[in-house]
């Protein structure tokens, strides 16, 4: 999981992603400008591989961290991904407000 959030990352901080309905953080139709959406997606991107880094050294010191169980293992994993994407929509909806000022 972690390497497909970093590699999902990566064509939007390289700004190789144009404007679309698809791939790319887009709330309405005003994101659709590149004036908006390259920076917008190039900040979402750094919060994906981030994210992504994140949860792949989480996954290599999985080992190492004594739970009771498999089953609390996947429920720190999962909890680290839906936090880290919460937190990562919550940023990039920050970083989108300060192109409304």
């Amino acid at each position: 999981m972690g390497a497909l959030f970093a590699l999902a990352g990566i064509p939007l901080i390289l700004r190789r992603i144009p404007p679309n309905q698809y791939y790319g953080f887009r709330i309405s139709k005003r994101v659709f400008k590149p004036e908006i959406w390259y920076p917008v997606n190039a900040f979402g991107g750094w919060m994906l591989l981030g994210v992504g880094v994140l949860l792949a050294a989480l996954d290599m010191a999985m080992p190492y961290i004594p739970l009771p169980s498999d089953g609390a293992r996947m429920n720190v994993i999962v909890s680290v991904t839906v936090v880290g994407t919460i937190a990562m929509a919550i940023a990039s909806y920050a970083y989108l407000a300060k192109f409304d000022e």
